[in-house]
């Protein structure tokens, strides 16, 4: 795994204006990538998308979209 983020860093990302992360809305913290995250350029722009929201209690869902907003 350490060597495609290696190959994805010095590669990929050259040519990424955007990246987007897509993450479990059950497990929004446990499913981000920190290894990931660390290797992205720091002027890159970052979408967060949250999959299966439409799993998640109404009152979470709406706690984690005003958490991305602050």
């Amino acid at each position: 795994m350490r060597k495609a983020m290696k190959q994805m860093e010095s590669i990929h990302f050259k040519k990424v204006e955007v990246f987007i992360e897509v993450r479990d809305a059950r497990v929004p913290k446990t499913s981000e990538n920190p290894e990931l995250i660390s290797i992205l350029p720091p002027s890159m722009k970052r979408l967060v998308v949250y999959n299966k929201i439409d799993l998640v209690p109404l009152r979470k869902a709406s706690e984690l979209i005003k958490q991305q907003h602050a």
